[in-house]
């Protein structure tokens, strides 16, 4: 891998300092990727998760309502009796998870864009993935006539606007969150603003008219992620002024 390789991806640590979500919107996070984007990996850790949570509302409520039951003379030993209270409590238990749920799923609108967000940065990753790849069959070929040069300038333009599409994925990551946690930092969010409108004015200066060679293609998803981002931004500014 290219030295600078290494340094242009966005690796996941980098992002939960980033994102600084807590646990309840970092599982909203999970089930609304899983859920958009027909991740199945996260519908089932968002699956596994209920089930976690509802065998710990169990654990909580089953002893105390037996023991409350017990006290108060309401349990007998009657084995319909039995059935039918243990059934009695995990309604009760399957009814509090319901609420958490709603709750949960209220919290999603104020992470649906980080979603989206972090869709176009696994994109992104990708794109370095490829020119990784790309890398290691120059290296193969090195001993067959090819056109070296031309090779090394798209390489050098593709990850010059890489560069810049990674610029905006963070700035906009830091916009973001500074709507998402409702913060005053006006001047410092409208400054991010300018710079996201910057890079994608930077970005639209770039070639992307030979789409047939990887490079080619590997410019064009550059623009598409800046565009998207750009988009993504316009909307949490629409929605702020609402």
């Amino acid at each position: 891998m290219a030295e600078n390789l290494g340094e242009l991806e966005i690796q996941k640590s980098q992002l939960e300092k980033l994102l600084e979500l807590g646990v309840t919107d970092t599982i909203a996070l999970e089930a609304y990727r899983g859920f958009a984007f027909r991740r199945w990996s996260q519908i089932i850790s968002f699956l596994l998760n209920q089930i976690f949570f509802l065998g710990m509302i169990l654990i909580f409520i089953m002893p105390v309502s037996l023991m409350v039951l017990n006290n108060l003379g309401k349990l007998s030993n009657s084995k319909n009796n039995t059935i039918l209270v243990v059934s009695l409590i995990t309604l009760m238990a399957v009814g509090c998870l319901l609420l958490v749920d709603i709750w949960l799923w209220r919290r999603i609108k104020y992470v649906a864009s980080t979603a989206r967000l972090l869709e176009e940065i696994d994109n992104y990753n990708r794109a370095i993935k490829t020119i990784v790849m790309l890398d290691e069959i120059e290296a193969a070929r090195r001993l067959q006539p090819i056109d070296t040069a031309t090779n090394a300038n798209d390489r050098q333009e593709v990850l010059a606007a890489l560069q810049v599409t990674r610029d905006s994925l963070i700035g906009a990551l830091m916009a973001e969150k500074i709507i998402r946690n409702n913060q005053n930092l006006i001047s410092s969010r409208y400054q991010l603003f300018a710079e996201l409108e910057q890079n994608l004015a930077t970005l639209m200066t770039f070639d992307t008219g030979d789409q047939k060679s990887e490079y080619g293609r590997l410019l064009d998803e550059a623009l598409k992620i800046g565009i998207n981002v750009h988009k993504e931004i316009r909307s949490l500014q629409n929605s702020q002024r609402k």
